[in-house]
């Protein structure tokens, strides 16, 4: 399954995951919730997710300086944060994976989004997803 990676200079939004996009739409065909509510879910865990460069700061892998020289360069332009961030020597392509990696795991699934919204019960939430993934299998 290929997943476009940020920080490689486009400017599409990258899903938020393949696999929590499927778990949505699994759970709009089951009707557990409607588009809407799905949508609105999407959106809250975008908003979310903690910008790759604040993301950098806290885990001491850009200064505060690097950064604010990286949003210079980014600004007006299509390019990402990390790809500009590695282009200019402040990360690696290790670092800016991993990065990006920890983010991805910081996020809140969708399922937690829906049980904090209260569309789902946490034990819902658990065996719906248990039935996803074994047809997923």
């Amino acid at each position: 399954m290929s997943r476009t990676r940020r920080g490689t200079g486009s400017r599409r939004p990258r899903p938020v995951s393949v696999r929590r996009h499927r778990f949505g739409a699994f759970l709009v065909d089951k009707s557990v919730v409607d588009e809407a509510t799905l949508f609105d879910a999407l959106n809250e865990q975008r908003a979310r997710r903690i910008p790759i460069g604040k993301l950098a700061t806290v885990e001491r892998l850009l200064t505060v300086k690097q950064v604010m020289a990286v949003l210079r360069e980014q600004a007006g332009t299509d390019r990402r944060f990390g790809r500009i961030a590695v282009d200019l020597g402040y990360l690696s392509e290790a670092g800016l994976f991993e990065l990006l990696e920890l983010q991805d795991r910081r996020c809140p699934r969708i399922g937690e989004i829906l049980v904090e919204r209260g569309h789902l019960t946490a034990a819902e939430r658990d065996n719906l997803l248990a039935e996803f993934l074994e047809l997923a299998q």
